[in-house]
């Protein structure tokens, strides 16, 4: 829990700006851990697609934040 909050921490901001070699260390750290604690993890890029999906979601629906006006929904409404 403690690492997958420290890599994912504002990852929807800094995850787009990496570098291809900085996205497979933090791959390999996942991978790692997920041998150590027995479970399968998500991967990086899932818990950043995730992420922005999410946050997109939530600007589209509140009509008073500063972004709001820069989505629009797509005729079917997503």
């Amino acid at each position: 829990g403690t690492i997958e909050s420290v890599l994912t921490s504002c990852i929807a901001v800094w995850y787009g700006n990496c570098s291809a070699a900085d996205r497979k260390t933090l791959q390999q750290t996942v991978n790692t851990a997920a041998k150590i604690i027995g479970a399968p993890l998500p991967s990086i890029l899932d818990i950043f697609l995730a992420r922005c999906s999410s946050k997109a979601s939530s600007i589209v629906k509140d009509p008073t934040h500063p972004s709001h006006n820069l989505f629009k929904l797509l005729p079917s409404g997503r």
